[in-house]
């Protein structure tokens, strides 16, 4: 296992002697990989007589509607076996769990190839005797592992959990292997696995489908270091890396949600809210149907960017390269610009071809970089705006290989003034996964109406009893510093079926703090509102230490400090150079062998007593020394160089970068509609369709919602 190789290298252990007891914290994509690889072996999966078609027939959706030729995304078992048992939706027991000799024999003989079973009974949420009952005797019948659904996400919804109980089947032999790697390869280590909720788990409490998205787990975290050691409560992460951008808001703490989709598998348990977007640093640049792309496609570790030198296409990184973005001689890698030029004349012949003049090379790139800061800008939208919060008023952690590259173009497209990149920005998830504290997670679906007699006792004394349970399973892990630092309740209106996570202090307060988050939301608070508390959560957590906190000197945002001298606009300068309270007027570069940081013609940037850039927007160009304005007026004429303008035609760059606009504006309406819905035909089949039509009602941009709705949209607007 890679862990083992560093951990021998770093403690110069040879390879045929054991290493030392070393404290491990893993954080791994190799779940990840080996479900959107199809790497896992097969799953049995023992469910209730007629449901045994549940995960085929799903929810009857189709992932991509505009699809000519639709796939399955589904994960699907290899086997499904019909159970001789049911209870009923009060727990009585309709038909006892006994199996037949011959049930006994055809699953034993089943058992010596597919090896991994799930479980997931119906009603077996409320009353889980029959799926226990059940898994004991598959263990006797000798399957190595049982994934049982009542245990792995014990709340109401049966496709939910027989599709998690799946995942967890299919991943958990494929995270044993690799774990029981690492415990052989010494005595006596301690190994906590980083769960996606951005905790440390040990062995024993670990299941396999917490882990899909461990690594950007340990970005956010490490997001939350940086704004506490800076002093900053509000931050949003913007994590850069080879094919793809990571983003995340933190109020103080990071956003949770309780349902992802990984590939073709969608499992219910706590995770970071992250959005993710396919523009990173390997991802593709080219021209077609008359617009600019950044991406989906990635050119991936091989053969990777055009610069490589391995005939890779023209990618972001090319792009930067040839814009003097970045210096090839700091790389920690041999990179070649002529090659990214080699790659960027076939996209220059394809335009002109189109448009039937010469393209000018430095807009062509330009318009590059602005689509895909828009695609970043636009992910940080969905996790700020839509959610209610004004991104403005939170500080953008930038990290990641090229989150410094980018981080200023996309505040200013959001308008956050202040940019801090920490000093191990190239590695900051490891950072995270580093400091993040060991927790325990507990919760219990109520649905509870707050209206009901006694519903405030019921919630109290709910919540002590998951407060106890949080508590008693740190303390019997030995965790230092156990504490209760998350209360949490899943909330709603009566009738409807999305929810929203409020967090607390007090029960008491939940009516007035589920109205706000919802105001927040959807922009009105509801009339004589009946609320629902769905669920309570409630997180224990151990110490993860405070971190040291960084001093900034107070000239270094405002410009009218100690600047130093640096000839000409386009200055450069390797990291380590940069010497701490002296700031640097952009336009320029710092650069490290790990991370990219450009400060564009309106920022400053300085450095912190630990090693942060802080980069901020000047208030006025009146507030700085004479030579610094002189600098930055000839940097942003330089920056703001166009002659699209001039050009007779459309613009490529401005039609690829209104046309997702537009469509995200479509999405966002479908989402607060389903949302809000109260009809089943809404809020579950999702049974309707946004557009953006023009002022003469012909249609702009849609959601991939119903298409046979889109062709009548447009008569009904104009009739």
């Amino acid at each position: 296992a890679p862990p083992v190789l560093a951990a021998r290298l770093l403690t110069a252990t040879p390879h045929n002697e054991p290493l030392p007891p070393i404290d491990f914290r893993i954080a791994t994509t190799l779940a990840t990989n080996a479900l959107l690889e199809g790497k896992t072996p097969p799953v049995t999966l023992f469910t209730t007589p007629g449901l045994q078609h549940l995960l085929h027939i799903h929810t009857q959706q189709r992932d991509d509607l505009f699809s000519l030729s639709p796939r399955r995304r589904t994960l699907l078992p290899d086997h499904v076996f019909e159970v001789p048992g049911r209870i009923d939706a009060h727990g009585h027991t309709l038909q006892p769990l006994r199996l037949s000799r011959e049930k006994q024999s055809e699953w034993a003989e089943h058992a010596r190839t597919h090896r991994h079973a799930a479980v997931c009974l119906i009603h077996s949420a409320r009353f889980p005797d029959m799926e226990t009952q059940l898994a004991g005797e598959l263990m006797q019948l000798g399957y190595e592992t049982v994934s049982v659904s009542s245990r792995l996400w014990p709340f109401m919804n049966m496709l939910e959990r027989a599709e998690t109980s799946v995942v967890n089947a299919s991943l958990k032999p494929v995270m044993d292997d690799y774990l029981s790697r690492i415990r052989d390869s010494g005595r006596g280590h301690e190994i906590g696995i980083m769960t996606s909720s951005g905790s440390i788990q040990d062995e024993e409490h670990f299941e396999a489908k917490d882990s899909l998205i461990s690594g950007p787990a340990g970005g956010v975290v490490g997001v939350g270091w940086v704004a506490a050691m800076t002093g900053r409560r509000r931050a949003i992460g913007l994590d850069i890396g080879g094919t793809s951008t990571d983003v995340c808001r933190l109020e103080g703490a990071p956003g949770l949600q309780f349902e992802h989709r990984v590939g073709p598998a969608r499992i219910v348990g706590p995770s970071v809210r992250i959005e993710t977007v396919a523009a990173g640093g390997g991802s593709i640049c080219g021209y077609r149907d008359g617009a600019l792309h950044v991406g989906p496609e990635s050119a991936g570790s091989r053969p990777g960017p055009a610069c490589y030198g391995f005939g890779g296409p023209l990618t972001l990184t090319d792009i930067n390269l040839l814009l003097g973005r970045m210096r090839p001689e700091e790389f920690g890698i041999p990179v070649d610009p002529q090659c990214s030029r080699l790659a960027l004349q076939p996209v220059i012949e394809a335009i002109e071809a189109d448009r039937g003049y010469p393209e000018d090379e430095e807009a062509l790139l330009l318009g590059f970089l602005e689509i895909a800061n828009e695609n970043m800008a636009a992910a940080i939208r969905t996790i700020s705006v839509r959610e209610g919060y004004d991104p403005a008023d939170y500080t953008l952690v930038a990290f990641g290989g090229a989150g410094g590259l980018h981080g200023c173009d996309v505040a200013d497209k959001l308008g956050i003034r202040e940019v801090l990149c920490p000093e191990d920005a190239g590695i900051l998830s490891a950072r995270g996964l580093q400091k993040a504290p060991e927790q325990s997670i507990h919760a219990e679906q109520l649905r509870l109406r707050l209206d009901t007699p006694g519903a405030g006792t019921l919630l109290r004394n709910r919540l002590s009893d998951l407060e106890k349970k949080a508590l008693d399973e740190l303390e019997a892990r030995r965790v230092d510093g156990a504490h209760i630092a998350r209360r949490m309740a899943d909330m709603r209106l009566h009738g409807q079926a999305a929810s929203e996570l409020v967090d607390f202090t007090d029960s008491a307060d939940l009516p007035e703090l589920f109205l706000d988050r919802y105001r927040r939301v959807y922009g009105y608070t509801p009339a004589d509102p009946v609320l629902e508390v769905v669920t309570l959560r409630v997180i224990g957590s151990g110490s993860g230490g405070e971190p040291d906190q960084e001093v900034f000197p107070e000239a270094g945002g405002s410009g009218s400090g100690n600047v130093t001298d640096l000839p000409g606009t386009d200055w450069f300068l390797p990291r380590e150079a940069m010497k701490a309270g002296v700031t640097l007027v952009g336009s320029g570069i710092i650069q490290d062998h790990f991370a990219t940081i450009r400060v564009p013609a309106e920022w400053a940037a300085v450095k912190g007593s630990q090693g942060t850039i802080r980069i901020q927007r000047a208030a006025t160009d009146a507030a700085l020394p004479e030579r610094a304005r002189r600098m930055r007026v000839e940097a942003r004429d330089r920056d703001r160089h166009t002659d699209t303008d001039t050009k007779p035609g459309f613009n490529p760059v401005e039609m690829e970068i209104f046309s997702s606009r537009f469509s995200g504006i479509a999405g966002q309406m479908g989402e607060a509609l389903k949302r809000t819905a109260l009809s089943t035909n809404v809020k579950e089949r999702m049974d309707f369709s946004c557009a953006v039509l023009d002022r003469d009602g012909y249609l702009v941009a849609n959601a991939p919602h119903i298409p046979v709705h889109l062709g009548a949209m447009g008569y009904a607007v104009r009739s």
